[in-house]
């Protein structure tokens, strides 16, 4: 007995176990959903980025605000630095101690003539021939 043409191909479907193994169609439909599945992950991200825009935007703002209040802390800490260095060369060095008392109160020892410079006038042409307003 010969086989005959639908034997053959049920030989030809069959793994190796002798099962048939499936055939996968692809319809329009199939297809379809598929796409449907795509753009609704698509959607729910967009969804979500939309939700958490706000959030990320004031993320960054609080980022920007918190480097500005760094460098501020981080000059206010150089300036106690220098106070610090001042004070102590205030209270250790009497030449630094006179010098401060010198600069900041025009005070001068019997004999010395202090002289003060002021600041130049916000008119150039006024400052420069010389006439006080």
């Amino acid at each position: 007995m010969t086989p005959g043409p639908r034997s053959k191909l049920s030989l030809a479907r069959r793994g190796r176990r002798g099962l048939v193994a499936p055939v996968k169609v692809s319809t329009v439909w199939s297809r379809l959903s598929s796409v449907v599945v795509v753009l609704l992950f698509v959607a729910g991200g967009l969804a979500v980025g939309m939700w958490y825009l706000p959030e990320i935007q004031r993320n960054r703002d609080l980022q920007s605000e918190r480097f500005l209040l760094d460098r501020q802390v981080a000059a206010a800490q150089a300036h106690g630095e220098a106070l610090r260095a001042r004070i102590q060369a205030f209270t250790n060095s009497p030449a630094a101690a006179e010098r401060i008392i010198r600069e900041r109160f025009g005070l001068a020892r019997p004999g010395e003539l202090v002289v003060h410079f002021e600041p130049p006038s916000s008119n150039p042409a006024v400052a420069r021939i010389g006439v006080r307003p």
